[in-house]
């Protein structure tokens, strides 16, 4: 079957990826907090309006964060494919400073991209907008710093734009992304 398809690699290097990211976690932070303000402006905007049993859970519970967002990443494929955790790879790139989840078998784009969105939608943006409805400053900062850990993430899905969802793809073994299996035209 591998050999029906010729492979194109939509990745990028890690280092690099953490550098292009930059720009994005600012512009992340700088949008976020102007809708934050501007959106609790009006009720009064306290630092210290969180309990401080919340300050004393924030650090371990965003390290708690950084491993569910990685395990989210597996859990959509093993949810919604047949996948199984035993086909998932999870760690730690030292030399990236970077923490991955890995699918060792191809999937559909489609499932591929549901998969690198879910942690900044679930872990980041959905807490982002409940912070603006309760005028939490800490589920504020948690909104902020999980949707730029997503920031990698958010670069994939550029990288992939135009690819048809219904391609499959392999994710990358050591870089961010994935290579993308297009069907040879000359194999019958």
């Amino acid at each position: 079957m591998q050999n029906q398809f010729e492979k194109h690699d939509y990745s990028i290097d890690l280092l690099k990826a953490n550098l292009i990211s930059l720009p994005i976690s600012l512009g992340i932070l700088i949008f976020y907090s102007f809708i934050f303000y501007f959106a609790n402006s009006f009720k009064g905007i306290s630092i210290f309006s969180d309990s401080e049993f919340v300050y004393y859970l924030f650090i371990p519970l965003l390290i708690v964060g950084i491993s569910v967002h990685e395990i989210l990443h597996g859990l959509v494929f093993v949810i919604f494919s047949k996948i199984k955790f035993i086909d998932l790879k999870f760690g730690f790139k030292l030399s990236a400073f970077t923490f991955y989840a890995h699918c060792k078998k191809p999937v559909r784009l489609g499932l591929y991209k549901l998969s690198t969105v879910t942690p900044a939608v679930l872990l980041g943006v959905i807490p982002f907008i409940i912070s603006i409805l309760i005028n939490s400053f800490m589920l504020f900062v948690w909104g902020v710093f999980f949707t730029i850990t997503a920031a990698g993430d958010f670069l994939i899905l550029w990288l992939l734009k135009g690819v048809e969802n219904n391609t499959f793809v392999e994710d990358h073994p050591s870089r961010l992304g994935c290579i993308v299996l297009k069907k040879r035209t000359d194999v019958k």
